[in-house]
């Protein structure tokens, strides 16, 4: 990692801000024999700062580095079209790099890319760490996205992560659902403890009862949705519906459901987060709650491109895009006419 202003300063024994003034030339006036003091301790240090475009220089093209959990993730492939778009269009680059969800693969690659880019955008494994919050200190601005947006005091870009299950649980209530489980990623993601409050939240309010028995977290992937379901339809009183928290447990649900014959929506109803091509094919079409992920991409990458300019807004902003619902029939419960 790139020394950071904090580790001249405590080398130099003066303030984090001193350091600040005497590298950017300003705002405020430092002494000569502070200001020798703070470049001796730099340049031991190995500190070397970022060349910015200035503005006006629009022939300037920047490289921009992308680090996200899974980059073959329907999800995240369609965040990642959006900051590619949005960059390329502008004549600049894109490094990406996928993290698979563990945390010293995350380091090194911020680590890796902090040499070769301006800028970073990142999804964060699970919460933030120093090393990130103090990357824009060592001259690498910094837009997190999707998770820890609330936690950071950098600027981030998100989706409403509470509406999602607000807006699900209230779909299949009005259409006669009552034993509503939630199958959901890890604990340790924000996203993930967002949804649950507001899954728990939208019970209180309709009077449904809270089950523990029908909330289960298990990793994002086809086959932990495979067995989740396995394991909700097996309790005494299994669920009447199931809202599904990612498109691969999705694919992991549907599989089970099928295999125990399980029909769609009178057995079981079921609502899942995320959009996809093959979720108006099936039979009945699947009910999603969407979120604008392509444009999470592109405004992450626009207020990382507004932050290299001399004039661009350097106040941290917090973005959370909306959801919302695509009705199909997997959530309404379809009457069978009596038989003879």
């Amino acid at each position: 990692m790139r020394p950071t202003l904090k580790d001249i300063a405590q080398k130099a024994g003066v303030s984090t801000a001193t350091v600040s003034y005497v590298l950017n030339n300003g705002p405020r006036p430092v002494s000569i024999e502070t200001r020798e003091r703070v470049l001796r301790a730099a340049k031991q240090l190995g500190y070397k700062p970022r060349h910015r475009r200035k503005a006006g220089a629009e022939s300037k093209s920047y490289t921009v580095g992308v680090i996200v959990p899974n980059a073959n993730s329907e999800f995240f492939g369609s965040a990642l079209e959006g900051i590619e778009t949005f960059l390329y269009s502008r004549g600049h680059d894109c490094l990406v790099g996928s993290s698979h969800s563990d945390m010293a693969i995350e380091k090194n690659l911020i680590s890796k890319l902090s040499r070769l880019v301006d800028g970073l955008i990142i999804t964060p494994v699970r919460e933030l760490y120093p090393e990130i919050e103090q990357l824009p200190e060592m001259g690498l601005p910094t837009i997190i996205m999707d998770r820890q947006v609330q936690a950071t005091s950098l600027s981030g870009v998100g989706v409403d992560n509470y509406n999602i299950t607000v807006q699900a649980v209230r779909l299949l209530y009005e259409t006669g659902h009552e034993r509503l489980a939630l199958l959901n990623g890890l604990p340790e993601i924000d996203p993930v403890r967002y949804r649950l409050n507001g899954y728990q939240d939208s019970l209180a309010v309709l009077g449904l009862p809270y089950n523990q028995d029908y909330v289960l977290h298990v990793p994002f992937t086809i086959e932990a949705g495979r067995g989740a379901a396995l394991d909700l339809m097996s309790l005494p009183q299994p669920p009447d519906a199931i809202i599904c928290t990612s498109t691969d447990l999705t694919i992991g649900t549907l599989r089970s459901l099928y295999q125990l014959g399980c029909r769609l929506p009178d057995d079981v109803g079921l609502v899942c987060y995320g959009d996809s091509v093959w979720a108006p094919l099936f039979t009945p079409p699947i009910t999603v709650i969407d979120a604008p992920t392509q444009l999470m991409g592109e405004t992450s990458a626009r207020l990382l491109l507004n932050s290299f300019s001399d004039k661009g807004d350097r106040e941290k902003r917090h973005i959370f895009l909306e959801t919302k619902p695509i009705l199909r029939d997997s959530h309404r419960r379809q009457h069978r006419p009596a038989e003879g």
